[in-house]
């Protein structure tokens, strides 16, 4: 196959796509001026960007090696990566439902594939809530504009907003907002494609991906757990084969090369 890859439009290798400047900077540039507001402009950018491809997450396109080709991008700046996926993997988990599963017994987060719930962010971000997605507001920064993530509206207008929100009595009332089994199909779409893309040698998942996607759906797995009454009609199909296509994603990303050269640890998804 021949899947639909943003990974150069997101990482900026592709220049028919403008990147959002917040703060004088693109997302990439801000993750080397190391603090937290310069991190925070620069993951609203980086989702603005995402939220623009948004037709084109909804066709089935994926962000396919994400972490990789930013580590080429910035090996000199690990610890400024570090803490810009952290707080990236944040949001995302704030953004999209089903993703709070995500704590061990020990309570230490498991790492997420941020290149998958980019994916699935930009498939669905256009239902989200204004809170939920970034804007790009007029600020008193450098070149005028700030990218935020949250309601960029005044108090008053979130206080009036919130008070015509109507009160939801059943998981699934409306089918513009955003639940749980839609994240966990759109993901399982992305997954399918990345499974797609190992075997025709497309893309090189090694064991610490793997490892993360799998967290990542398990997480969705346990979310969607015991609601199939409400799931939408169209998800239906695609979360009845949860396992079967988590199990050729794991057989298909074992037997390649590039896990076989990184294999340190044994892949096995979580319980």
């Amino acid at each position: 196959m021949t899947a639909i890859k943003l990974d150069d439009v997101i990482l900026q290798k592709d220049d028919s796509h403008g990147p959002t400047i917040s703060m004088g900077y693109d997302w990439i540039t801000s993750i080397s001026v190391a603090t937290e507001a310069a991190h925070k402009s620069g993951i609203a950018a980086l989702l603005l960007d995402v939220q623009n491809l948004g037709p084109k997450f909804k066709q089935g396109a994926v962000v396919a090696d994400y972490e990789s080709e930013l580590e080429d991008n910035l090996g000199a700046f690990s610890a400024e990566k570090d803490n810009f996926e952290k707080l990236l993997a944040d949001t995302l988990v704030d953004a999209l439902p089903g993703l709070r599963m995500l704590t061990d017994i020990d309570g230490e987060k498991r790492r997420l594939d941020t290149g998958l719930l980019l994916s699935v962010y930009g498939a669905l971000a256009d239902r989200l809530p204004l809170d939920k997605r970034a804007h790009l507001v007029d600020a008193d920064v450098q070149t005028g504009k700030l990218a935020k993530y949250g309601d960029p509206r005044s108090s008053i207008m979130k206080f009036i907003g919130r008070r015509l929100e109507t009160v939801r009595a059943f998981p699934r009332e409306s089918e513009e907002t955003v639940y749980p089994d839609d994240v966990a199909a759109i993901a399982l779409r992305a997954v399918k494609t990345y499974t797609e893309m190992v075997r025709d040698g497309e893309l090189e998942i090694q064991s610490d991906r793997g490892m993360a996607i799998f967290n990542t759906m398990s997480a969705l797995n346990t979310s969607i757990w015991g609601t199939s009454d409400f799931w939408a009609d169209e998800n239906e199909d695609i979360l009845n084969d949860f396992d079967t296509i988590m199990e050729d994603f794991q057989k298909t990303v074992v037997n390649s090369p590039a896990y076989q050269r990184s294999n340190v640890i044994p892949f096995r998804p979580r319980p």
